[in-house]
Order: C-alpha cells, then sequence, then structure tokens
C-alpha cells in the first residue's frame, strides 16, 4: 500500500492527519507513506519510516481579490508542478487533512485519476475542503451532522482522530508524573497551538482573585510570563506541553479556544469547558464551541466580551453548582466517546486500496 497524505501545518489540521500517518505505519509497516505540510509544526515533528515533503501553501480565502486571483493562478502552476512528484511516488490513495495546502496536491491526484479522501474537522465546512469535494471520493467528517452543501452520496461519519492516550491516564500517574497535587478546583488553561495573547492576559487578571482551593495549569506558548505577587491559588504555567493526556486527568475544568482537536478532547475526557472561540476562521471556533455547549459540556465567552470578572463569576458558578442543573446530553456524549475516528479512516482508506486493487 502507497498512502500520500497532505495537510495544512497548522494544529487543527496537522495532528489529525499525524494520528493517520502514524497508526497506519503501525498497522502496515509495509505500507509507503509520503506525509505533505509545510510550517515549524511539520518541520520540528519526526516521522519515523515516513517520507516527508515540505509544499508552499497560497491562501486565497479572507485576502484582497487581486490576492485571491495571485494565489488561484500559483494554486493552480503548483498542481501541475506536483504530477511528476505523486507519478513518482505512485500512491494508491490520497488523504487530505484540508487547509490551503491541500488544494493543489488534490488537484494533482485528481488529474492522475488517484482516488481522495477528504476529511473535515470542523463543525462547519471550510472553503478549500468545500473546493476538495468536488475531487474527493469521500468526505470524512467529523460531526455526526454534515454540512448541507455537501454531496450526501460522498460523506462518511468517521469522527476526528486525537491523540489516543487522551482519557486514558488516571489521576494518580498524571500527580506522579508532572510532580503535581491535584486540588479541590483544578483548571487547565491554554490559547491553542500557537497560544492567545488575549487568553493569556485575562488568565494573569483573573489568578488574585482565586483562593487556596484553586490549582491553575497555564499553557501560554511563547509570551513573557510576568511575575504575580501574593497569589493564594497555586499556579503552574508552561511554554507548551506535549503529553496532554496528563493535564486534562487532572483538571477539573478547561479554558481555552475551540478548535476541532480540543473540542473532541474535551468530549473524551468528558470535562467541563468554558470555550473562548478566535474570533477569525471563518468562525469555525463558534459553531464547535456551539455543538459543544449543546451536548452540555461547554459554556461559550466570546472574545470581544472576555474579561476577568466575567470569566471568575462563571468558574465559581460552574464549580458551586457541582454539575446541578446543568444538562448534559450523556447519551449522545457517550456514542461520541466510542467512536475511534482513527481506525473508521484508516479502514475506509484500506477499503478504497482494496476495491482499486481488485477492480485494477
Amino acid at each position: 500500500m502507497r498512502i500520500l497524505i497532505v495537510t495544512s501545518g497548522t494544529g487543527g489540521h496537522f495532528y489529525p492527519a499525524l494520528c493517520i500517518a502514524e497508526k497506519f505505519k503501525k498497522i502496515h509497516p509495509e505500507s509507503k507513506l509520503s506525509f505533505w505540510s509545510q510550517g515549524l509544526l511539520f518541520k520540528n515533528t519526526m516521522l519515523e519510516g515516513i517520507e516527508k515533503k515540505e509544499i508552499p501553501s497560497y491562501p486565497f480565502v479572507g485576502m484582497p481579490k487581486i490576492a485571491q486571483f495571485l494565489s488561484i493562478i500559483k494554486t493552480i502552476f503548483l498542481s501541475l508542478k506536483l504530477i511528476p512528484e505523486i507519478t513518482r511516488f505512485k500512491p494508491d490513495c490520497l488523504v487530505s487533512f484540508g487547509g490551503h495546502t491541500s488544494v493543489a496536491p488534490c488537484i494533482s491526484a485528481y488529474i492522475l485519476g488517484i482516488p481522495i479522501l477528504s476529511h473535515e474537522q470542523n463543525y462547519k465546512l471550510g472553503l478549500t475542503n468545500y473546493l476538495v469535494s468536488r475531487f474527493a471520493k469521500f468526505i470524512m467528517i467529523s460531526f455526526p451532522k454534515a454540512d448541507p452543501k455537501l454531496p450526501e452520496n460522498k460523506v462518511v461519519f468517521t469522527g476526528l482522530p486525537i491523540r489516543e492516550d487522551i482519557g486514558k491516564v488516571e489521576v494518580e500517574e498524571a500527580e506522579k508524573k508532572l510532580g503535581l497535587k491535584k486540588l479541590e478546583r483544578t483548571i487547565l488553561c491554554f490559547g491553542g497551538s500557537q497560544g492567545s495573547e488575549v487568553i493569556n492576559k485575562t488568565i494573569w487578571s483573573l489568578l488574585p482573585k482565586l483562593d487556596e482551593k484553586y490549582l491553575v495549569i497555564h499553557i501560554t506558548g511563547n509570551q513573557f510570563v510576568p511575575q504575580i505577587r501574593g497569589l493564594k491559588c497555586q499556579y503552574v504555567n508552561f511554554k507548551y506541553f506535549k503529553e496532554m493526556s496528563l493535564l486534562y486527568a487532572l483538571s477539573d475544568l478547561v479554558i481555552s479556544r475551540s478548535g476541532a482537536s480540543t473540542v473532541f478532547e474535551i468530549i473524551k475526557t468528558g470535562k467541563r469547558a468554558i470555550l473562548i472561540p478566535y474570533p477569525g476562521a471563518k468562525s469555525h471556533q463558534k459553531y464547535n464551541a456551539i455543538y459543544l455547549e449543546k451536548l452540555g459540556l461547554g459554556k461559550i465567552v466570546f472574545q470581544n466580551t472576555l474579561s476577568e470578572n466575567l470569566l471568575y463569576n462563571i468558574i465559581r458558578e460552574i464549580f458551586e453548582l457541582n454539575n446541578k442543573n446543568v444538562n448534559v446530553n450523556y447519551n449522545e456524549l457517550l456514542k461520541l466517546q466510542k467512536i475511534d475516528a482513527t481506525k473508521n479512516i484508516v479502514g475506509l482508506v484500506e477499503k478504497i486500496i482494496e476495491r482499486k486493487m481488485i477492480i485494477s
């Protein structure tokens, strides 16, 4: 089996693609995989036994019309340029995880007659995945309800691949590995794979309001962390933390953006969450957050209303209610927690390749 995986370099696209690449290589060690992306995450990720290729990305969403036109022209030329590369690798299937980076390889694969599977991470369909859906054999979706723009005969509900260890770590193991003791009210705060200056500053303003019952674990990104004296709560910060399963295990409440991967990690762990959707990205995070709020796990705070006082009041309400009067849809939650998205996607890829081999 020869599989080409293409994805944008941002965390929401990159990590699900990485899950599939690593799982497929584990199940089929004899298979040949090529992973195409760009950006710092891609450059800093070691892929054992998997070929890597960095390709350029030409964004055209939210750009001025002239810039959009130039990006489209560059994407078309890139798709022609990539045809010899794809021909050399001879993939049985291309799996796309969206973003501008994926468009050109998908056009190339379509020209060459290579089956394309596209995965949409968000609740609301992105423009690039909408374009790719015109070429794709199947469109795999993360949330149970498909966007009405997608052709029904192409849609397959697979769920969203997340790290295997999420939701599988016990509190005692997390305490031992982190060297931290879980407190009565432990809060995990982060602003997505890039960090968030707005969320960071709000958390730092919030800290003096919290008493000794609270432990705040804060992933800040590369931003400078100020010294805050006289805190009653415990405060621990990291610039970046790879083993998120440990932090989820220790926490009672998550304060974060609402990227698709974060939303599905919250679903998997069953944690309560305060979600602050990133105001850009065509409202994708807003719709992800609305879904989690309807499920009963999330409370949405929009960035233009965010303040330490509002956050403090919501935190107190969540802990003091202690899940009373909270209408969690446990039937839906349990169904989502049981979904093995990685297994579903790998299985679909296997079927497509087997069918192709039989036909050929």
